[in-house]
């Protein structure tokens, strides 16, 4: 069971680009310490802004909001958008630089570049965090919603929509998909067509 320290106030950091702020309570695991919560708005210029907040649920890091919103003078929100999210990306990236690694008495912030020695040790944490904890349970409705993501993306790596909406590796994603046409969710295939 993880425990946990409120160390102060929540931080805030602001630019003409992006807000990004998250809480002063953190979960402690060994010599990591995550954020109860994060939250992350961009300003898209001419294209919507967008947001997610990311909380502590059942001692792992969670996406539990991602949305548009449209000021004055943005284009419209697209498909587009819901489809160029990495969803999965959201938890290991942008929350994996608000976690603290304590070594020799010093906090240590992930700020290092995308494939630093810092910053694979703590995408390897989050998958070890996830490990065994809120495995999906294969239901029709799950597999419902496979064959649904499928179709939307027929025309463009259908099965690589399935794993960024599902937070799942490429194979996991096809095992989704075999399993969905089984149900008869998804049509049978045809040797070199895709069939939604």
């Amino acid at each position: 069971m993880a425990r946990y320290a409120d160390i102060g106030d929540d931080t805030v950091v602001e630019t003409d680009d992006y807000r990004l702020a998250w809480s002063g309570e953190y979960m402690v695991v060994g010599n990591r310490w995550l954020p109860t919560w994060l939250e992350f708005e961009t300003d898209g210029h001419d294209e919507p802004n967008s947001y997610c907040r990311v909380e502590i649920r059942d001692d792992v890091p969670r996406l539990v909001e991602l949305g548009w919103r449209v000021r004055e003078h943005q284009s419209e929100i697209r498909q587009k958008y819901l489809r160029e999210t990495n969803v999965a990306a959201i938890v290991d990236v942008l929350y994996a630089m608000t976690i603290t690694e304590v070594r020799d008495g010093e906090a240590i912030l992930n700020l290092g570049a995308q494939g630093s020695d810092q910053d694979r040790k703590i995408r390897g944490f989050l998958g070890e965090l996830r490990l065994g904890k809120g495995k999906r349970t294969i239901t029709s409705e799950l597999l419902r919603q496979v064959a649904d993501v499928y179709r939307a993306n027929i025309d463009h790596a259908p099965t690589e929509a399935v794993a960024r909406t599902f937070g799942v590796r490429s194979r996991m994603a096809s095992g989704y998909v075999q399993r969905a046409r089984e149900y008869g969710f998804l049509p049978p295939t045809k040797q070199g067509k895709k069939q939604a």
